[in-house]
């Protein structure tokens, strides 16, 4: 899993961007209507490769891209509700759903991206302070220990 909104597909506004067999990335959300295929599915992965991912879903048609190029769209008209759920970033901590590999930059906006700022955002690397953020802290933490 790269990233997921709740831990048991039960509830609603859950969401995720995660890996289906032979490494192929997935969008998908929970509580869509159900004459709705859920699950837009990408191409595989190469192995030991840095690839740059994104999903968007904007009431409409669920898009991934892969380096920057759409892979593929699926049509879903809907809503997803709130959700007060846990954010899951890499694994849901002992589940079987975890990412083999490694997250360099998440970003999760309150819209869909279109295909320009996704390249955009893939080309560029944001000029963002790291004091104070989870990377900095955490690593202050463990250096205490």
């Amino acid at each position: 899993m790269v990233v997921e909104k709740g831990a048991t597909w039960k509830r609603d506004g859950e969401y995720s961007l995660l890996f289906y067999e032979k490494r192929r990335p997935v969008i998908q959300a929970q509580d869509l209507p159900d004459d709705c295929d859920d699950e837009a599915v990408g191409d595989e992965i190469p192995r030991n490769i840095w690839t740059h991912l994104a999903g968007t879903w904007d009431s409409k048609v669920f898009k991934l891209y892969i380096n920057g190029e759409l892979n593929v769209e699926l049509e879903c008209p809907g809503k997803l509700l709130k959700s007060q759920e846990s954010l899951y970033i890499g694994s849901r901590g002992g589940g079987l759903r975890f990412l083999k590999g490694s997250i360099d930059d998440l970003r999760i906006y309150n819209y869909a991206l279109g295909a320009k700022q996704i390249r955009l955002d893939m080309e560029n690397k944001l000029s963002i302070s790291r004091q104070g953020k989870v990377t900095t802290v955490w690593g202050r933490l463990k250096k205490r220990r």
